[in-house]
Formats: C-alpha cells, structure tokens, sequence
C-alpha cells in the first residue's frame, strides 16, 4: 500500500486522478479547516480543484494506494469502489475511508474479500485493515468484523499528526 506522503515518481504508471475527486469529500484537511465526510470549497465535482496551483502542502503531497499501489486492481480506483484506501506505515494500518454515500460497500465483493485477504496477511505482522465507516473504526478481521468505536475527533485529517511515513489516525478506544 502507499504512504500518505508520496511524489509523482511514486505513480503507477497509467494511472491518474482522472475526474475522481472523492478525497476532496472524505479527507479532512487542517490547512483549510476541511472536515472529513464534506466536500471542500475548493473542489468543483466536474473540473477538480479550483486552486490546485496553490493548493496546500497537504493536498499536493497526497495520492491515494490506487495510484501508487499497482498490485491493486481497477476496481480500487475510489471513483469506481467509493472508497479511499491509504496507509498508516506508523501502525502498519490499511485504511479504508469509505464514502458516507455508500458507507457500505466495502462489505459488498470483490471488496470484502480483498480486505480479509489483506487481513490475514497483516495480521500475524501486527498490521491491521480499518475501515473508517462515518464516525465508527471498523477492523476487518480474517473472518469477521470488530466495530471499535468512533473517530478520536477528526482522525483522518490528512496533515492532522504526520511522520515521515504517512498519516495517523486512532479509534478513541486506544
């Protein structure tokens, strides 16, 4: 999976944001005081971002897993799944920020299936798959789920607490 802090080298090749602006709705951004779940000012659903020169530091260093991560299929592609996969590197997390318009389909196939394949793998590396489900944290497990409460504040804020690595973000029951 891809960190939240990548540059254009860091693209699969082919792949573009094309007309999918669906982070523009479900990342929050501290730079703008964007919350999450909302789509910002800034972005027109046909054009993209109006300021997209200017844009804060946060928004130019972002790029979802689907264009950094060419193990993942087309149907990740969040314009196509309604879902923005990114990944915690601190926590060894994959995070799914599913849309509030289709908060759930990420339980739907091919989906489920990827994500408990991802599951297991993670798993016995101290890794988990969560899924930020409106204000819930959901960890998908191998043959399960386990809801673990809501969002401490705005967690998924991109920029919120920031390593090298990516971004952070914790259910508040940790």
């Amino acid at each position: 999976m891809a960190a939240a802090v990548q540059t254009e080298d860091n693209l699969v090749t082919g792949r573009s944001c094309g007309s999918c602006t669906l982070c523009c709705k479900i990342m929050g951004i501290r730079e703008l005081d964007k919350p999450r779940l909302t789509w910002c000012s800034h972005c027109d659903k046909k054009r993209g971002c109006t300021i997209y020169e200017t844009r804060p530091e946060t928004c130019r260093e972002f790029y979802c897993a689907w264009m950094t991560t060419g193990e993942l299929g087309d149907h990740w592609k969040p314009l196509t799944s309604r879902m923005v996969l990114t990944h915690d590197r601190t926590r060894n997390w994959l995070i799914v920020h599913a849309d509030p318009g289709r908060p759930d389909a990420w339980r739907t196939e091919p989906y489920l299936s990827d994500l408990r394949s991802w599951s297991r793998y993670m798993t016995p590396n101290g890794g988990r798959v969560m899924v930020f489900h409106g204000d819930r944290v959901i960890a998908v497990l191998q043959d399960g789920e386990q809801d673990l409460g809501p969002l401490l504040r705005d967690a998924s804020e991109m920029g919120r607490r920031r390593s090298d690595d990516g971004e952070t973000a914790v259910p508040a029951s940790s």
